[in-house]
């Protein structure tokens, strides 16, 4: 009897004490809870030396930064945000190198849609990590993307931002950023209406009230900015009424406003935010030809193809005009002629693709190939005047009639490259005693000297063999 009732004894005084723990658990899981339900910002002075937050019993340092959900916070007024993003831009920096390795790199045996994807995936994913909360303007991660577009591409700095962010159908960066926060912001509006006592809808409110009452401490405060978004977007009523669609609606509807709001941006860059005046001369025709930024078809051919078709459609392909305008000193625009013709005419575009005489047969053979695709569409191009005739080259046509284009007009380019190549230094301007070099003579005289070195080849080959039956 005395053993039983000593059982008893432990087995109330062991329940007594779990019943204790799990009350003090639940002291310490509603602290912690209230802890991160508000945020308050805590400057400690320099003479407020001793002075301790504690919970539950347990001293709370006081750090200048801390982590919370894998994103780097300082505790200061202003730049709070710089520790996450230099660790943002370390990590997607490693993420690039290694897409690189997996085929970015513009040599990479994937395509550049492929490129493109991996982009995407691997790198952009770890840019917009924490976004909801941090969307201002970042302009590191700005160029890694036109960057890692230029190597999709397979092109140089000299193409143009708007033509790889164009060809590619990327909006910036700090557009994708918006998104998400904006996305955020109708979660948090549609969960707190189910919810009004969720942590996140009463520190919204709290932030709200502050802000309509102008009590705000700085105008990057989070209801400010996203605010300032709406309003910007097109969006600002929603923000008045906070009626918000279901999630699917209304984060296509917050995709459409900013991306037209990015459309908008994307036109005013080539039209007048070009380097040098670029958006003068070389975008003139892509702001044409390009009436959406959206991804192109073409993509998904060779990179080599890819690389001579955007520098042809972004202006800077290697013609005259282009050249004379980089050297050093700079030719003026009246002496950038054509070295294939006697014309004496300026090696522009229109010139080169339309009237040149001396790419008259090739450009013959590029027409026939089109016709035996589509000649109703021939007989009708034929018709327009050479401008118009150049941009439907550059964007029109069904799917054959462009792949048809993109074919002929990039060996077309690699043709004219050749022949400069073995082309002999001769003055830029015609005269009348030193007769234009025809593609037809610079290919002959290209054969002959390709046949005279195999000839010399040879001849040093027997006499390699003829030393060694020698010594044997």
């Amino acid at each position: 009897m005395a053993l039983e009732g000593a059982l008893v004894e432990d087995r109330a005084a062991c329940y007594e004490r779990m019943v204790r723990a799990q009350a003090d658990f639940d002291a310490v899981m509603s602290a912690l809870a209230e802890v991160r339900g508000r945020v308050r910002e805590v400057r400690v002075e320099e003479e407020e030396v001793g002075f301790e937050w504690r919970l539950s019993g347990r001293v709370i340092p006081v750090v200048e930064d801390y982590r919370f959900l894998g994103v780097r916070l300082k505790n200061v007024k202003r730049a709070r945000w710089s520790l996450r993003r230099e660790e943002m831009l370390v990590k997607s920096k490693g993420a690039f190198w290694r897409a690189w390795g997996l085929g970015l790199d513009t040599e990479g045996w994937v395509s550049a849609r492929g490129a493109k994807a991996l982009w995407e995936m691997l790198v952009r994913s770890v840019l917009e990590y924490g976004a909801e909360v941090d969307s201002e303007r970042w302009e590191e991660a700005e160029k890694l993307q036109v960057f890692a577009g230029r190597m999709c591409l397979g092109v140089g700095r000299e193409v143009p931002n708007a033509v790889v962010l164009g060809e590619l159908g990327w909006v910036s960066v700090q557009a994708r950023r918006e998104v998400l926060r904006l996305r955020y912001w109708g979660k948090i509006v549609r969960e707190g209406r189910k919810d009004p006592d969720s942590p996140v809808w009463v520190m919204y409110q709290e932030g709200r009230r502050r802000m309509m009452e102008g009590r705000t401490r700085s105008k990057n405060e989070w209801c400010v900015e996203t605010q300032r978004l709406l309003q910007e977007v097109g969006l600002g009523e929603s923000w008045e009424t906070e009626e918000v669609d279901d999630r699917g609606k209304w984060n296509a509807r917050v995709r459409s406003m900013v991306m037209r709001r990015e459309e908008r941006r994307w036109r005013e860059l080539m039209w007048g935010g070009g380097r040098n005046g670029m958006a003068l001369t070389t975008l003139e025709r892509y702001a044409r030809i390009k009436t959406a930024l959206r991804s192109e078809w073409f993509l998904g051919r060779s990179r080599v193809w890819v690389s001579r078709w955007v520098r042809m459609r972004g202006g800077v392909q290697g013609l005259e005009v282009v050249k004379g305008r980089r050297r050093t000193p700079q030719v003026r625009r009246e002496e950038r002629v054509c070295r294939f013709c006697e014309g004496g005419e300026v090696e522009d575009e229109e010139h080169f693709w339309m009237r040149c005489p001396g790419w008259s047969e090739r450009r013959g053979e590029l027409w026939r190939d089109i016709g035996a695709v589509d000649r109703e569409v021939v007989r009708t191009v034929m018709f327009w005047d050479e401008e118009r005739r150049l941009d439907w080259l550059m964007c029109g046509g069904n799917k054959k009639v462009s792949e048809v284009v993109l074919r002929g007009m990039v060996k077309w380019m690699f043709e004219r490259k050749k022949c400069e190549v073995t082309m002999v230094v001769r003055p830029r301007a015609p005269s009348s005693h030193t007769p234009p070099l025809s593609p037809t003579t610079i290919i002959t005289s290209y054969e002959e000297q390709v046949e005279s070195a195999a000839q010399v080849v040879a001849a040093l080959w027997i006499a390699v063999e003829e030393q060694t039956d020698m010594h044997i």
